[in-house]
């Protein structure tokens, strides 16, 4: 009888533990995570940081963890935008852009192309795109 419950708290354990470790996140989803973690850096007048550290960071949680804190720097982002000077908004253009072509499949571009393209825009067109992108959300997640 010991070894019948034992076991059935093994499965449970097991089927657990399985599931948790289906929902880790893919390296495309700690991807657009490691961009739109950049933009944010940006959005609060912090550095980015190396994309590494926030893929292989992004890569050991599961994806509620990832939606959550997507949720937690689009917000923090968005609220920031209004505030931001032109350097500041063609990088995080350039990031959220970057974001956007990874959770779609595409290969990122050159960022500073995508800065290149933000700072020949007015920054009303700039602050638009940066919170369409927001709002639109990533498929990813």
């Amino acid at each position: 009888m010991k070894a019948l419950k034992l076991i059935s708290i093994l499965v449970l354990w097991l089927a657990a533990a399985s599931a948790a470790f289906a929902q880790q996140a893919t390296q495309r989803q700690a991807h657009v995570f490691g961009y739109a973690k950049n933009a944010m850096l940006v959005a609060t007048g912090q550095a980015p940081h190396q994309m590494q550290s926030h893929v292989n960071w992004a890569m050991g949680q599961t994806l509620p963890t990832l939606r959550s804190e997507w949720r937690r720097m689009a917000n923090i982002t968005e609220q920031n935008v209004p505030r931001l000077n032109r350097a500041q908004l063609a990088h995080v253009f350039g990031y959220m852009k970057n974001a956007v072509l990874v959770d779609g499949g595409q290969a990122p571009h050159d960022h500073n192309g995508h800065v290149g393209w933000a700072n020949s825009q007015q920054p009303d067109v700039v602050r638009g795109e940066i919170i369409r992108i927001i709002r639109s959300g990533y498929r990813s997640f």
